[in-house]
């Protein structure tokens, strides 16, 4: 991967997509094991979370 040309602000919005792929993967996998809603809202609710604080940063 070429960083030369990369700006902070793309790397941090690759940050984020990945940070969003990885955490919705493991918050639906763990859904599906547990059936339970509230997987799903603590899934969410760490996902936003994750997500002002990577925005905040930026």
């Amino acid at each position: 991967m070429k960083f030369q040309n990369l700006s902070v602000k793309r790397l941090f919005g690759r940050v984020a997509m990945e940070l969003v792929l990885s955490m919705s993967g493991i918050t639906i996998a763990l859904f599906l094991v547990t059936k339970q809603i509230a997987v799903l809202l603590t899934g969410g609710t760490l996902l936003l979370c994750a997500l002002v604080g990577i925005f905040v940063l930026t």
